[in-house]
């Protein structure tokens, strides 16, 4: 893992409206992950813009981070979760590759 990567992950963060905390964590938490699951080891993984901009965008239309920061942060969780256990998921039944 190297400093550019923390960064990004960081930024990132920042424009799905999270903590710059959470960008930490994605940055080099699903690189751990894929290094104790993973097949491949020429394969890229971490955080991804679209997906921090989606996210944001999704959960701005429910919620907003200035007024109920607590909320978001919850419901930006409690949607990566089930993202992840439903990848996991297609993954364990051979589903995706």
């Amino acid at each position: 893992m190297d400093f550019p990567f923390v960064i990004q992950g960081i930024s990132y963060a920042k424009l799905a409206n999270l903590p710059p905390i959470v960008g930490l964590y994605s940055s080099f938490v699903p690189p751990l992950v894929y290094a104790v699951l993973g097949s491949s080891r020429d394969l890229a993984v971490g955080p991804v813009s679209i997906a921090s901009l989606v996210l944001g965008s999704m959960l701005r239309q429910e919620v907003s981070p200035t007024t109920d920061p607590l909320l978001f942060l919850q419901l930006a969780f409690t949607s990566t979760f089930f993202a992840g256990l439903f990848q996991a998921s297609l993954g364990i039944l051979r589903l995706i590759h």
